[in-house]
């Protein structure tokens, strides 16, 4: 490979017109990556099912859910490992569903996380649980009315989701949660709850939160709704869902949901000549 000085490639010319490609190309691309994101679209669903691992029919009923529906699943439950494979296997997005402390005292089963942990018993048992759900993309709070408003369990929780690679929705079971917050923080691509699809376990409630989600796309461009393998939810989803397109609603994968909040709270800085160094502009044959 030939590289030639820059001083060369400035009297030729011949730098000026590759900064002056490059930067109409990466104008282009940004241009054209806005364009759209902003385009109007087909309005998008995102789907997360709580709570498997307990059952084993509801939750192979919930694999088997139309679409890119996201399973998030217990720990230390009978079937958690084998249903998350099984999902896995046909390109089901997994997250860890972390039992945490609420306000009502609700029990939370094993893998429970509360406030009176030590720092090391909090982490000891965060990182047992990832560990037990095989294809993770990152994790939500199981219930957490309580711990999600605390600071010091949500760094512990963020720094070990940071290390680990891993992203974070709020599930959004208090409206004074800080997760979401502190996740950003740590630069941890998250995202939040709009609707819970089942805090009534009744068919004509579930069909009204699912309408409710869809306007909410409508109007923002997308909705993330959590619902539970209830048999009224995985009865109404298994109808619902084969329909979306001829509606006009794509399912979207959480993965991809994340990925738009993220760059639209952190969009690509365009290229500057001026924050250019004599060593990047050095240009290669082989580049060319």
């Amino acid at each position: 490979m030939i590289v030639l000085p820059l001083r060369t490639l400035l009297r030729a010319g011949f730098l000026f017109s590759v900064l002056a490609f490059t930067s109409l190309m990466n104008s282009q691309a940004s241009a054209n990556s806005a364009t759209n994101l902003k385009a109007i679209d087909s309005p998008k669903v995102t789907i997360i099912i709580d709570d498997v691992g307990n059952n084993e029919s509801r939750g192979l009923r919930t694999v088997n859910l139309h679409g890119p529906v996201t399973l998030a699943i217990l720990p230390e439950r009978p079937f958690s490992a084998e249903l998350a494979n099984k999902a896995h296997a046909i390109g089901k997005e997994i997250i860890l569903h972390a039992p945490m402390e609420n306000l009502r005292d609700a029990p939370l089963g094993g893998g429970a996380l509360t406030s009176d942990m030590s720092s090391r018993r909090f982490k000891s048992q965060l990182l047992k649980n990832i560990e037990s759900i095989p294809h993770l993309m990152g994790i939500n709070n199981h219930m957490g009315s309580l711990l999600t408003t605390k600071h010091l369990q949500m760094n512990w929780t963020m720094k070990i989701l940071k290390d680990k690679n891993l992203m974070f929705v709020d599930s959004r079971t208090n409206p004074k949660s800080i997760a979401k917050e502190v996740a950003m923080l740590y630069n941890i691509p998250t995202v939040s709850r709009d609707i819970f699809l089942d805090h009534e376990r009744k068919t004509d409630y579930i069909a009204k939160q699912f309408e409710k989600c869809l306007a909410l796309a409508v109007k923002n461009g997308n909705c993330l709704m959590i619902g539970h393998p209830y048999p009224e939810t995985l009865a109404h989803l298994e109808k619902a869902l084969p329909l979306l397109v001829k509606r006009g609603f794509q399912q979207q994968p959480l993965s991809r949901l994340i990925e738009q909040e993220t760059l639209a709270r952190n969009p690509p800085r365009q290229p500057s000549i001026d924050n250019v160094t004599p060593r990047q502009l050095e240009v290669s044959f082989k580049d060319l």
